[in-house]
């Protein structure tokens, strides 16, 4: 008989951790789907600011970062498009949905003073909401490149 106590409250055990784990997993996918192209690439800055690359990362395609790989890797990417981890703002200037695909128009400050203006395409998937597939940076005044 406590064999098959044992046997049940394993398989309930069991049956709950999987129950929580979906629960949460499905939470987090929500708020990752109900986020704007915007916020994802405020995310995706803020995150690179704050040399956590791997919260950056996943807020890429998964082509995207194929590209960041062979362009040198993920720091190598974040530390250029932020300058060395010096953003001060990010500013989204405007933002075109058209199904499930996104373009997206962003100003970067920095603390030197110096500013980007940056463009990014997304893609929306139902399970990983808005992912960004491209973006790049150009320096909006003479003198404030990388």
């Amino acid at each position: 008989m406590d064999r098959e106590r044992t046997a049940r409250a394993a398989y309930i055990l069991a049956a709950v951790t999987v129950l929580v784990a979906a629960c949460g997993a499905t939470a987090q996918q929500q708020h990752v789907a109900r986020q704007s192209p915007g916020d994802v690439i405020t995310s995706a800055m803020n995150a690179a600011n704050g040399g956590r690359y791997g919260d950056a990362d996943r807020l890429l395609t998964d082509g995207a970062r194929r590209v960041e790989a062979q362009d040198g890797g993920s720091a190598f990417v974040w530390d250029h498009t932020t300058r060395g981890r010096q953003i001060s703002r990010v500013a989204i200037v405007s933002q075109h949905v058209e199904g499930d695909a996104a373009q997206v128009q962003f100003a970067l400050s920095y603390q030197d003073g110096c500013s980007a203006e940056g463009r990014a395409t997304l893609a929306r998937s139902p399970v990983t909401g808005w992912l960004i597939g491209a973006f790049s940076t150009d320096p909006s005044q003479p003198g404030c490149g990388r």
